[in-house]
């Protein structure tokens, strides 16, 4: 926290300085340090843990990566072709709605492992439970 504090003053006052708006810095700061934490936890995990599946979280994330990227390109295409840009309110409540449902498909297409987990969860959740049978 005390690095992302740094680094958020820091870049502030340098974007505002070379005539970019300041709250891009505290992104950038934000960015940096969230990622400089993930690294060192990821690290501090694989010792304690005897090893991790590095494969299995490089795929992953690139799955993630991936179907991120294609949301933001459907996701641009559609704020150009549409006049939702008149209406915030409109344009957040269908961009989050199409982005969703964009990311849960192409993770569907990708046969991602976590949308099993959900799917099971979901299932386990609609059935009764034995204590709810009389």
């Amino acid at each position: 926290m005390a690095l992302n504090m740094v680094l958020s003053v820091t870049f502030a006052r340098l974007f505002d300085q070379i005539g970019w708006m300041p709250h891009g810095g505290l992104a950038l700061a934000n960015t940096l340090a969230t990622g400089l934490e993930m690294a060192t936890l990821l690290i501090l995990m694989r010792r304690r843990l005897k090893g991790l599946d590095g494969s299995r979280i490089l795929l992953g994330t690139g799955q993630s990566a991936a179907a991120a990227a294609a949301m933001a390109v459907v996701l641009m295409i559609l704020l150009k072709k549409t006049d939702l840009m008149n209406s915030i309110l409109l344009s957040v409540l269908v961009g989050v709605a199409a982005g969703g449902l964009l990311v849960l498909g192409i993770y569907w297409l990708m046969k991602i492992d976590e949308i099993s987990l959900v799917k099971d969860v979901i299932r386990k959740k609609d059935q009764p439970s034995s204590s709810d049978v009389s």
